[in-house]
């Protein structure tokens, strides 16, 4: 259609070059209108192609000799003497048609060029933010169909060389990083042949689109294979922390229960009384890490929700004391806590955990006879525990460390497993607060524990179910 409008384009074209160069010939010479049929040769090899300028070259060499020589609208020269005007008309036209034609085909293939990097690049952008292998190949093909500007589809299998494939369809191999491979049709528009640089096009997309889905295959081995290491540590680490910690308190046992079974009448009242003691409090000591690791698998689980009760503080702290002076009678325990503090939303067990935990470590790594404090108070919209000792510290070193499951700053010291930490910090994350630890000025460690408050609201809160249960 483009070709057959050309061609139109000749009678006007020809026309206009009659009546310019009769309209110059009134005031100059002959030499001026050849001039003019000159011009519309050249324009029209230019602008209209090989095939209408040669048309126009012709005509060009009648039409002078009709209407601008005497006399006029007849022939008047024989043919052959316009050989040689006709001759280098056409050579100008087949010249300059030609070069045109280079220079569009060049303007066409940068253009082309350009759209198939912008292409690439766009597609490029737009695996970045893929998350799987189906994203990656929604926005493969999406981009695919938008290149070509046709319809793109996935095919169940490859198609044969000889299942008569129509010429205008683009084939393609899409890797899915699996092993496995998805046949591509690309279905092109009519009148857009296969060229090989849309085959190549089309290779380089599926190609980028191919390595993004290996990326995220080799990313998700990767993570699997990083996964299955952690685990196999995290239970190698159970299985030591087990065998080592629990080594302790086991030896004790059973050697106060033999020697109550062996010589128990041999010993005095009192004898007896300190061996069951022994039992009883290494049996609660092996219960509280058993208790620690169990709670500690509990809430590293994603769907894990505390329980969200109204609480006094001042009773959570009491009862953590109250455990704690039981196993600690060696230290004195100081308690601060403001009778004016609001209740607070939490799960009482966990957070009676936590205090339990931070008091038993201020214990453990504080001499006989020192004092551990805990605290109370109102920061804002926070409610702020702290628990602070008279012991020797941890270094600053290892301070980031402290809260990694079964890390100990001082491995070869008390007895533990190193989850106590761990698992305040699950607990109190859980509740949405946080927790730290840092070396006091005067000596020793301070935990501190923030906590949320909620916010108050109408018909929430222990005011309304006060009067509901009113």
């Amino acid at each position: 259609m483009i070709r057959w409008r050309q061609y139109l384009a000749v009678p006007p074209v020809l026309a206009a070059t009659v009546l310019v160069s009769l309209g110059l010939q009134t005031f100059q010479d002959d030499v001026s209108a050849v001039m003019v049929y000159m011009l519309a040769v050249v324009l029209s090899s230019f602008f209209l192609g090989q095939g209408p300028s040669v048309l126009i070259c012709l005509f060009s060499v009648v039409l002078f000799d009709v209407f601008n020589l005497q006399p006029f609208l007849e022939f008047s020269r024989s043919p052959m003497e316009y050989l040689f005007t006709f001759g280098v008309m056409l050579a100008t036209a087949m010249t300059i048609s030609m070069l045109a034609d280079r220079l569009r085909r060049q303007v066409h293939e940068a253009e082309e060029r350009e759209a198939r990097a912008a292409a690439l690049y766009a597609l490029s952008a737009d695996m970045a933010s893929a998350s799987d292998n189906h994203e990656i190949a929604a926005k493969a093909l999406r981009h695919v169909a938008q290149a070509f500007a046709c319809q793109v589809t996935v095919l169940a299998e490859p198609v044969a060389a000889d299942a008569g494939v129509p010429p205008a369809g683009l084939d393609g191999r899409l890797r899915t990083g699996d092993g496995d491979t998805l046949p591509v049709r690309v279905t092109l528009p009519e009148g857009v042949g296969a060229t090989a640089s849309r085959r190549l096009h089309l290779q380089a997309m599926l190609e980028q689109a191919s390595l993004a889905m290996e990326r995220d295959a080799l990313r998700r081995k990767v993570r699997a294979a990083e996964l299955k290491y952690q685990e196999q540590a995290l239970r190698g680490q159970i299985l030591n922390a087990l065998s080592h910690d629990m080594r302790t308190p086991l030896a004790a046992i059973i050697g106060a229960a033999s020697s109550l079974l062996d010589r128990g009448d041999s010993y005095s009242v009192e004898s007896r009384q300190t061996l069951r003691k022994i039992i009883l409090e290494e049996a609660r000591h092996m219960q509280g890490m058993v208790e620690n690791l169990l709670d500690m698998v509990r809430l590293q689980d994603g769907n894990f929700r505390p329980g969200q009760d109204w609480q006094a503080i001042e009773e959570i702290v009491a009862g953590a004391v109250a455990i704690s002076r039981r196993r600690f009678v060696r230290h004195d325990f100081r308690v601060s806590v403001p009778d004016d503090l609001p209740l607070l939303r939490c799960d009482p067990f966990l957070l009676e955990r936590v205090l339990v935990n931070l008091l038993e470590n201020a214990a453990k790594y504080s001499p006989d006879g020192s004092e551990i404090r805990i605290e109370a108070g109102q920061e804002d919209r926070w409610l702020v525990l702290q628990v602070s000792d008279q012991g020797p510290g941890i270094p600053e070193s290892a301070l980031p460390q402290v809260f990694d499951p079964f890390f100990r700053a001082d491995p070869e010291g008390l007895s533990g497993m190193g989850l106590g930490l761990t698992l305040c910090r699950l607990i109190v994350t859980a509740h949405g607060g946080e927790i730290t630890l840092e070396t006091l000025a005067e000596g020793g460690l301070g935990a501190r524990v923030r906590l949320p408050l909620p916010l108050p609201a109408s018909g929430d809160g222990p005011a309304a179910l006060a009067e509901e249960e009113g």
